[in-house]
């Protein structure tokens, strides 16, 4: 008996002790406070977000665990974040996440993050909501990130030079009443804390790298940022004074694209950097020469040498207001109206806006409705001092409000690409995989074999054909529940991914930049898994697919629409789909390795973006220096060509096939090569582009019978003119939408945003630059390489 007694007290024992050891892994959760620390840089619009948490353990052991972090705006949640394993130690830590570039169509300036901290064991602990700041879908937030060290202040000549880098600065001042729709925001980052991966860039529009925040950087943060502007970034580069080491001059000759034995950038024997025109370092530094331009595949890059502190009036002058606005990227033809003398450029833009306002049509736009106010086509010829118009016309009669109205809250707001359903339709599958008709044959066969001669001979067997009226309902039922499952399991496994990779090439061919548009449609109502690497995932909400003049009214008609829901013209932006699929969890560690996951509507279409830079050391084989040496100097004739006798044609289908569609982009013309199979052009078959199929709400190509006159006289030919401007999903792609920002600037920096504008790469108003684009379709998928050229 004391032998029973003395093993149930070694159980009690032992179970007490483990009950024990469970409190303190629970209650050292209770131990943590994390807050967002004052470090965090400002949020880029429609971007990635760098979240820099401050992380107290009040613990003397270590805890394991993971954090989930919710994202929600003011109407709904965007996103959640599970983040790898991690381990706290006692005291204070600094955590890094990296937030992939949210959805969010909202007039608040913050989003809210709810953290809860899981311990290995699976307890739970609420540490609360943090507020971030976003710019809102009225406004650009554009954001330059400083490589500066936190233990030094910043000297006078490095504020001006910030200053100095500021967009709006360029641009001409809002009229009195008129809120402010562009900011340039500082990220001040220590060296040691830049990234080594080019993806983390995607949070900045621009990078300063000024004296020891230059000098202080390693090789694989170089390497990251060289990646980063070749995939279309921009750096401005100080050395000042600094030592450096040969690899800050490689990653500088890098920048300068020089293959020469003599490299433009040399250091001295003392580790100062030589300027290419063999001046000292302490000369003049507000000589022209102080600063070289440089394009780096489809970025960016400004080396400034010289003396910065001696630099005061340098930051000021017309010389660098053109640096600068070759780093922001602006359209060729506002350079000038942008860099010229601000009071110059002030009187000019009143005198500008008087005689657009003097122009003034007092056509109505509806009933009720003010006028439209739309500047003539001589004031919209130099900078767009009347704010640019509305995306088509009609829109203030649509949206309820005039032209001012909309210029006054959309100057510079992101707006989505309008034609991104005809991607859609695009990559929608062409037929559904449904139960082979021999399985249904079969299925019918051995009910009719069950029902007839089974019934009659397998009941007479046992001497009970009476219960044929309950087996003939029961196999009928039977029979009919398996086929229905059999059909739903057969339309359940016929998941179709069908996708459009956009290569970008650099300057050597290779591919730096890599977007990746996927259509996913599901059988059945489920959860479904994408693993992704070295990327950024974003889905596209299914409202971004609701055709071309919904899209153009979305953002457009977004600032009359009040916080509780409405709109003055009938259309809530806000208004999700019913067939949304929700909020997308990504689980480890964005962007380097995670799986994203999303909770798919039965044959709900859903498109994702994954945007890659540098993936790989792919080349493109083709010779694009003589690509570059056979375009023509002058526009483009005709508007298409076919491939016979064409060397153009003959260089790139050697490499690409015959399948291919072939596109030359220059100015506002665009030259089409079609495969030798689609090269006859009649009433029916206009040219176009694989996208053109879909219905165009906004303008037709007609065929026109034109007489010309020739060297053999007088002749009759039929060209294809458009009746409107058309929208082309390839064209929005490609060449520079005149709207919003993109009026002023040619190219944005990678984001991987749901609009789209930083895959613009073509300058209309530049004549130097060719844009060449290959559509390539590969099985069930689409491949589109392009090459931006300048000769």
């Amino acid at each position: 008996m004391s032998i029973r007694l003395r093993g149930l007290n070694w159980i009690v024992l032992c179970l007490a002790a483990a009950g024990l050891g469970d409190r303190p892994a629970v209650g050292q959760t209770r131990q943590i406070h994390i807050e967002v620390e004052s470090s965090t840089p400002a949020a880029r619009s429609l971007a990635p977000v760098l979240v820099v948490w401050k992380v107290t353990s009040q613990s003397s052991n270590l805890i394991e665990g993971h954090f989930e972090i919710t994202i929600a705006d003011d109407r709904e949640v965007l996103a959640q974040i599970v983040t790898e394993d991690l381990v706290l130690s006692a005291g204070q830590q600094t955590i890094r996440t990296l937030l992939p570039p949210l959805d969010s169509v909202t007039f608040f300036p913050e989003l809210t993050l709810h953290v809860v901290f899981v311990g290995k064991r699976g307890e739970r602990l609420d540490v609360g909501k943090h507020l971030l700041r976003v710019p809102p879908i009225t406004q650009r937030g554009l954001v330059v990130g400083v490589s500066h060290p936190w233990q030094s202040a910043a000297s006078p000549a490095l504020d001006a030079l910030l200053q100095s880098l500021r967009l709006e600065d360029l641009l001409p001042k809002p009229d009195e009443g008129r809120p402010t729709t562009i900011g340039t925001s500082h990220a001040r980052i220590a060296p040691g804390e830049l990234p080594q991966t080019a993806l983390a860039y995607c949070v900045f529009d621009m990078l300063l790298l000024s004296d020891d925040g230059f000098s202080s950087l390693k090789a694989p943060q170089l390497t990251a940022i060289l990646d980063w502007v070749r995939s279309g970034g921009s750096v401005c580069v100080v050395p000042g004074r600094m030592v450096l080491s040969p690899t800050h001059a490689s990653f500088l000759n890098a920048l300068a694209g020089t293959t020469a034995s003599t490299p433009p950038y040399l250091l001295d024997s003392t580790g100062h950097i030589m300027p290419p025109d063999e001046t000292t370092p302490d000369g003049d530094a507000a000589t022209p020469a102080m600063s070289q331009t440089y394009r780096v595949g489809l970025g960016r890059a400004v080396v400034a040498l010289g003396n910065p502190e001696r630099a005061a009036t340098w930051w000021a002058s017309p010389a660098w207001r053109e640096a600068v606005a070759f780093l922001w990227k602006v359209r060729a033809d506002q350079v000038a109206s942008l860099t010229a003398d601000p009071a110059a450029k002030r009187e000019a833009s009143q005198a500008a806006a008087a005689a657009a306002k003097a122009a003034v049509s007092a056509q109505a736009v509806g009933a009720g409705a003010s006028a439209a106010e739309q500047p003539d086509s001589a004031a919209q010829q130099g900078f767009p001092i009347a704010y640019p118009p509305l995306p088509m016309p009609g829109m203030a009669m649509q949206v309820g409000a005039d032209t001012e109205d909309y210029n006054k809250f959309l100057q510079y707001a992101p707006i989505p690409i309008h034609t991104i359903d005809q991607l859609l339709l695009k990559l929608m599958p062409q037929s559904m995989r449904v139960m082979p008709l021999s399985l249904m044959m079969f299925l019918l066969s051995l009910y009719v074999v069950v029902i007839g001669p089974g019934d009659y001979f397998g009941l007479g067997w046992i001497r009970r054909r009476k219960w044929t009226w309950v087996l003939f309902p029961t196999v009928t039922i039977g029979f009919a529940l398996f086929i229905l499952w059999l059909s739903q399991w057969y339309l359940g496994i016929a998941d179709n991914r069908r996708a459009l990779t956009v290569l970008d090439l650099g300057d050597d061919g290779r591919v730096v930049r890599q977007n990746r548009l996927e259509l996913v449609i599901t059988g059945s109502s489920r959860a479904v898994t994408t693993p992704v690497k070295q990327a950024f995932f974003t889905p596209l909400a299914h409202h971004h697919f609701g055709g071309s003049m919904t899209n153009q009214m979305q953002f457009a008609g977004a600032v009359y629409a009040s916080p509780g829901g409405g709109l003055a013209g009938g259309f809530n932006p806000n208004q999700r789909d019913a067939t949304d699929p929700g909020p997308t969890q990504y689980s480890g560690r964005v962007p380097s390795q995670f799986t994203a996951l999303q909770n798919l509507p039965q044959w709900t279409p859903r498109m994702n973006r994954q945007l890659g830079i540098s993936p790989g050391d792919s080349e493109v084989a083709v010779d694009w220096e003589a690509i570059r040496r056979l375009l023509p100097d002058g526009k483009p004739k005709p508007h298409v060509i076919p491939y016979w006798h064409d060397p153009l044609h003959k260089e790139l289908a050697a490499r690409f096939g015959n399948r291919a569609w072939i596109y030359f982009f220059h100015g506002s013309d665009e030259v089409i090569r079609r495969p030798p199979g689609e090269s006859r052009y009649t009433a029916t078959n206009p040219p176009g582009d694989p996208f053109s199929d879909n219905v165009n709400p906004y303008g037709n190509r007609v065929l026109v019978t034109k007489t010309v006159t020739t060297s053999r006289g007088q002749q009759t030919v039929q060209t294809w003119e458009h009746q409107q401007t058309t929208t082309s999903f390839l064209r929005d792609l490609c060449a520079v939408k005149q709207v919003g920002l993109l009026s002023i600037v040619s190219q944005i920096s990678p984001s991987g945003g749901h609009t789209f504008d930083d895959l613009t790469m073509l300058d209309p108003s530049d004549d130097r630059q060719w844009l060449i684009v290959v559509f390539v379709p590969q099985g069930e998928d689409f491949v589109m390489y392009r090459k931006l050229i300048v000769k």
